[in-house]
């Protein structure tokens, strides 16, 4: 399966658990915590961390720091949407999860580059 259907699929199952009313305050990830760090925030930057890889790996042409400003643009997107969104709720907390995972992600890109693997 070509990287650009894979990209495209992920990003389509990150809009969509970005405006579906998943995760309620009654969670289990909004009760664990591993480090003193909420399981919650931990998959944001989990969830996130692949974007860049992704998109590193479907354009392989892309300048890193495209690929960088619209992961970080997508991950602010999503968060600042479910602030519009009446059953979800923006937290700045997700945020700094999300970005911390496009971060990480880049840093992948960044590696494998400098290696001159191109996917």
């Amino acid at each position: 399966m070509p990287t650009k259907y894979i990209i495209y699929s992920y990003l389509t199952l990150l809009v969509l658990l970005s405006v579906l009313p998943v995760n309620g305050s009654d969670s289990s990830l909004n009760n664990n915590y591993f480090l003193s760090i909420r399981w919650d925030y931990l998959v944001h930057a989990m969830v996130y961390l692949p974007v860049p890889v992704l998109m590193g790996l479907a354009w392989k042409s892309m300048p890193m720091w495209q690929v960088f400003v619209f992961s970080l643009a997508l991950g602010a997107g999503l968060e600042l949407m479910q602030y519009l969104t009446p059953w979800r709720a923006f937290n700045l907390n997700d945020l700094l999860g999300n970005v911390v995972g496009v971060v990480l992600g880049s840093f992948v890109v960044l590696f494998y580059r400098g290696l001159g693997i191109r996917g």
